[in-house]
């Protein structure tokens, strides 16, 4: 079998070369060639009083004038606007922490549930959540499966503990987390009274949140059903808004 001929060499760039200098650098350059074209009716002006030009050569200092500024300005502009282009799409891949920040979608898992393959997306979950000790929403999204289509509300369990225990979760996964704990508490996994736990929580530690309300509502409910008072209203989901 003939041998495929050889790639050819990639030539770096002057980009290359400089790598985050580079940018700069051509930018000085095409500055400084703008400054200098912008003079050159200036130094025709020195010339004519030495040399006496003709009007031909006053014409091409104009020309070349006009032709050289015009080419610096707008390889300018050109620079900065694919330099701003490039930082923005920087931006929307990766944020800074003044940004909104950036979470996963978990796409392929999404089309696994979508062809009815729960149980691949759960694995490929549970390999995500081993892999990254610290992700609030790769646990979130598992658990819920787990909660609806995944039909094990124990593991859904364990997950939305292991969110309140991580050191970065935010307020709203933390309420979200104690909310959903009280729903399957209150729902397949039969336990009242540890539902009774996860709303004492969110109102101890957001005690003026809208949903530190809800929580003092659902927990007057549950403990009027708890003691046998039919007449209290069928209790809603802890984690209503």
């Amino acid at each position: 079998m003939p041998e495929s001929p050889p790639e050819p060499a990639y030539k770096t760039t002057f980009l290359d070369r400089h790598g985050p200098d580079g940018a700069h650098i051509m930018r000085l350059f095409f500055y400084s060639t703008a400054i200098s074209a912008m003079s050159i009716p200036m130094w025709a002006v020195i010339a004519d009083q030495r040399m006496r030009w003709d009007n031909d050569l006053w014409e091409l200092a104009w020309v070349l004038d006009v032709v050289i500024t015009t080419w610096a300005f707008a390889t300018l502009g050109a620079l900065e606007l694919v330099d701003k282009a490039g930082k923005g799409f920087l931006a929307f891949l990766w944020p800074s922490g003044e940004s909104t920040p950036y979470e996963e979608s978990y796409s392929y898992e999404q089309s696994l549930v979508m062809q009815g393959n729960v149980p691949a997306a759960l694995e490929s979950f549970e390999g995500h959540i081993a892999a990254d000790a610290t992700s609030v929403p790769v646990r979130r999204k598992a658990a819920e499966l787990y909660a609806g289509e995944g039909a094990n509300p124990r593991r859904a369990a364990e997950l939305f503990r292991e969110i309140q225990r991580l050191p970065t979760v935010s307020a709203g996964d933390d309420i979200h987390a104690s909310n959903r704990l009280a729903d399957l508490y209150l729902g397949p996994l039969a336990e009242p009274g540890r539902a009774l736990v996860e709303l004492r929580r969110i109102i101890d530690r957001y005690p003026d949140s809208t949903q530190a309300g809800h929580a003092r509502a659902h927990i007057m409910d549950l403990k009027r059903r708890l003691q046998g008072d039919d007449s209290a209203s069928p209790l809603p989901a802890a984690s209503s808004e």
